[in-house]
């Protein structure tokens, strides 16, 4: 991620601070009200124009702008005039006109806990004290910014997922703030700055080049798909949390924000490693230790942070993200009680475990209910009939699985598909690295050779049956298909 951004590894904040940052100048002049638009949720934006309402056949991103277009024709616009650039942080205003009683509950709040809150309530100030009547001329790419603002603002996005949690407007105002507020956050953290500083000078798009952050962190959020991201997330946590009967809407988009922003920004921390040589002239071991810095990756226990002590279950609420990459690498201390299962697919074993029921049991972690493989299965298979019927404010993954679950009761399919099995290409993806002369080459014969005497015990099923049952597990087990293929008929 950082590449060749920053010239050391040691101290990145100090080489990098953050360019999401709302300033102003000696004279306190205020020039950056553009970032508000990753903060501020314009309901108008989120609810009329959702990409998924597009006709069938029709580019989303070009009908979301023909939609913006739509709402501003309706606002007053000079024809004449200089150019005023006040349209592009002001427009959310005219047309979400809930959002200025919003932003007066802000001020009045005037909490310490918002971005750089010596300046937000200034900013705050001069969007209030604003005569939407005395803007200008509109600048010419005011429609795409505000329909890359409805396809990809943090805010804007969650407020759109959030219309069908139950909650009034002004909750969905505050919920969207709160999350917005934490990708702010993590968009501030220098690695994550250099990767999308990379990213600008090799897109092929050269308006990327054009040095303005915070619009390379919408693009980014677009082209990431963040609303497809939300809107799977919150099906998954939603459910997690709706299974008490005393539980109301509001209750539970709160716990859902709260279990996002704290996989939106994880904690820092670092991992001590240590490498072992001879000394040449005593013969002795040295040790030698160096500290790893991760920033989106933890190892699982108690670790020691900066901020303080970081448990167990934070490190596995944290894992729990919807992004990349995907991956649990483990030994036997993840085999048992941890649910990491939501956004993981791909299971590496860092040992092998002495037999293959441990092996099953370690990937048990990651092939659970509504499994990342068997969403992405359901989602191949039923994707179009379920957007076909889907209304706004629905839950689209619902509405897919309920296509899956009729589907497979239909055929009389067990009651394991569609939740925990689903038909299709996808399987959780097994990889075993094995160093040449190590112990593992030999534990891989004996689990081989433990997987046979299994065949004797249980009837020796026929090599065609054995592969099916691996098939049906949901597992990307070509090691295990070699396996059965080696077996004596």
């Amino acid at each position: 991620m950082v590449g060749s951004h920053l010239a050391s590894y040691s101290d990145p904040a100090e080489q990098q601070g953050p360019l999401l940052r709302l300033t102003a100048s000696a004279s306190g002049a205020r020039s950056r009200h553009r970032l508000l638009l990753l903060l501020l949720p314009c309901l108008s934006l989120a609810d009329q124009a959702h990409p998924l309402t597009a006709p069938a056949g029709i580019n989303r991103r070009d009908w979301v702008r023909s939609r913006v277009e739509s709402m501003l024709a309706i606002q007053p616009n000079a024809t004449t005039g200089d150019v005023d650039e006040r349209w592009e942080w002001a427009a959310p205003m005219l047309l979400d006109p809930g959002l200025r009683s919003f932003i007066e509950e802000l001020r009045a709040e005037n909490s310490p806990d918002r971005p750089n809150p010596e300046q937000f309530p200034s900013y705050l100030d001069d969007l209030l004290h604003l005569d939407l009547t005395t803007l200008g001329r509109r600048p010419e790419g005011l429609v795409d910014l505000l329909a890359d603002l409805a396809l990809a603002s943090p805010a804007v996005v969650v407020a759109r997922t959030l219309a069908g949690a139950g909650v009034d407007d002004d909750v969905r105002r505050r919920l969207s703030l709160r999350l917005g507020e934490s990708f702010w956050r993590m968009f501030n953290r220098p690695a994550v700055i250099s990767l999308l500083l990379q990213l600008a000078q090799d897109a092929p798009d050269p308006t990327h080049n054009e040095g303005v952050y915070w619009r390379l962190v919408l693009r980014y959020c677009r082209d990431g798909n963040l609303q497809a991201v939300v809107d799977e997330v919150w099906h998954l946590e939603r459910e997690q949390h709706t299974w008490a009967v005393d539980q109301t809407a509001e209750t539970t988009a709160e716990k859902v924000i709260a279990q996002l922003i704290k996989v939106v920004e994880p904690t820092p921390s670092r991992v001590h490693t240590s490498f072992w040589s001879v000394d040449a002239d005593t013969g002795n071991i040295l040790s030698t230790e160096i500290r790893v810095r991760t920033d989106f990756a933890l190892r699982f226990g108690d670790v020691r942070t900066e901020e303080g002590k970081v448990t167990q279950d934070t490190v596995r609420a944290e894992f729990n993200s919807p992004f990349r990459p995907f991956v649990l690498a483990s030994t036997s201390v993840g085999q048992e009680g941890l649910d990491f299962h939501p956004w993981c697919h791909r299971l590496v074993h860092w040992n092998l475990p002495g037999n293959p029921v441990d092996l099953e049991q370690r990937e048990g972690r990651v092939h659970r209910y509504k499994g990342h493989a068997v969403r992405k299965n359901v989602a191949l298979s039923h994707a179009t009939e379920a957007l076909a019927v889907w209304k706004p404010g629905e839950d689209l993954w619902q509405i897919a699985f309920q296509f899956a679950n009729d589907k497979a009761r239909a055929t009389g399919e067990s009651d394991l598909v569609p939740n925990w099995i689903a038909p299709g290409s996808v399987r959780v993806q097994r990889h075993v690295p094995m160093l040449p002369y190590t112990q593992e080459v030999e534990a891989f014969k004996r689990l081989k050779r433990q997987l046979a005497a299994y065949r004797v015990v249980f009837g020796q099923p026929r090599q065609e049956e054995l592969i099916t049952l691996l098939d049906q597990a949901q597992l990307d087990v070509t090691q295990l298909r070699e396996w059965a293929v080696d077996l004596s008929p």
